[in-house]
């Protein structure tokens, strides 16, 4: 496991994190759609971050990352629900 990675990938969460998160505090609704990227964004990182980790029981923390980072939560279920199948 790339500890390099891992790191980075900890370190954009946290980044994107404080991004959406002042932004969201202004309170201007015009930036709502760039705030729920940002959201999406580090949702995403985080989830990449968690299913890197060496720690199994991070992997339930890696779809729930995931889950939440996209609209269309059968875009992460079916992949997943596959992958347990086979």
């Amino acid at each position: 496991m790339d500890r390099a990675l891992l790191r980075k990938l900890e370190s954009l969460a946290a980044r994107l994190d404080d991004e959406y998160l002042c932004l969201e505090e202004e309170g201007d609704e015009t930036t709502r759609p760039e705030v729920l990227r940002l959201f999406s964004k580090a949702r995403a990182a985080s989830a990449l971050g968690f299913a890197l980790s060496e720690d199994p029981g991070q992997l339930h923390e890696a779809i729930y990352e995931a889950l939440v980072a996209v609209d269309d939560a059968s875009e992460v279920i079916r992949p997943v629900a596959e992958a347990l199948q086979s």
